[in-house]
Order: C-alpha cells, then structure tokens, then sequence
C-alpha cells in the first residue's frame, strides 16, 4: 500500500545509513528507502516510549512529503505503535527511523550472531556430508 509520510529532508542520508549497516552490498537501486524504512518498522523491538526522546529532536527537522510503499502489516504496527505513545503516524514514523540509526550496533550485533549459526549450521552440515563420504570411500576400500 502507498502512503504519504512527512520525512525528514536527510532521508536519504539516513536510509544509506541503515542500508550501509544491514544490506552493505546492495545499493539504493537494489534496496530502496522505502524498503530500508519498513524494515526499520519490522526491527523495532523497543518499547514505543522509548521513541518520545526522538520526537523533541523530531521537532527541529525540517520535513518533506513523500509518497512511499509500505506493507500492509508494517502499517499496523506503525500505527498501533502511534496509537501508544499518541503521536501521529509521520512522527512516529521519523522517530523509529532515528532510534534505528541510533542502535544499529545493537541489530548488526544481533545479525551477526545469527549469521554466526547460520554459518555454524551450514559447517555441520558439511561436516556431517563428509564424513558420509569418508565412511562411503572407507567401505570401497575394503
């Protein structure tokens, strides 16, 4: 669905500096701001109060409109996310977006740490594959 948000005029600094921390090898043609910025939404894990220190620096940003796509369910949790702290859609929206950069250590640390077991996973697996072949070559040697 496509919505109209009032952005911050850096919006496009602050979506290469989201893309440049989660999506490192894609460029803004392959991963574009509006999918930077649902994903902001979809990683928000704090708790909504947390988003009114954003909002008093919110207030000195100057802001421009634009039309952006959203997934529906990112929508809802946007705005069941304003309806806590009781701030409009935009705003909030702005707020999640700077708590984002301000904790991307934390989600890249949590990234990592899943990538770790993924790769850890995929170790075992291989592991796993030749050590079925090594039995295998054992038992034609014999």
């Amino acid at each position: 669905m496509q919505i109209n948000i009032f952005f911050n005029k850096n919006s496009a600094e602050q979506a290469e500096t989201i893309r440049q921390a989660w999506y490192s090898t894609t460029s803004s043609n392959q991963t574009r701001d509006a999918f930077i910025f649902n994903e902001c939404i979809d990683h928000f894990e704090g708790d909504p109060t947390e988003l009114l220190d954003y909002l008093e620096e919110d207030e000195e940003n100057e802001t421009i409109q634009r039309k952006v796509t959203i997934k529906s369910q990112s929508n809802e949790v946007l705005k069941s996310i304003a309806a806590v702290i009781n701030k409009p859609v935009s705003t909030t929206y702005r707020a999640i977006i700077a708590y984002t950069i301000d904790h991307l250590s934390d989600t890249k640390d949590k990234e990592k740490t899943a990538e770790t077991a993924e790769v850890s996973r995929l170790l075992k697996a291989k592991i796993a594959l030749m050590e079925k072949t090594l039995q295998e070559i054992k038992e034609l040697i014999k």
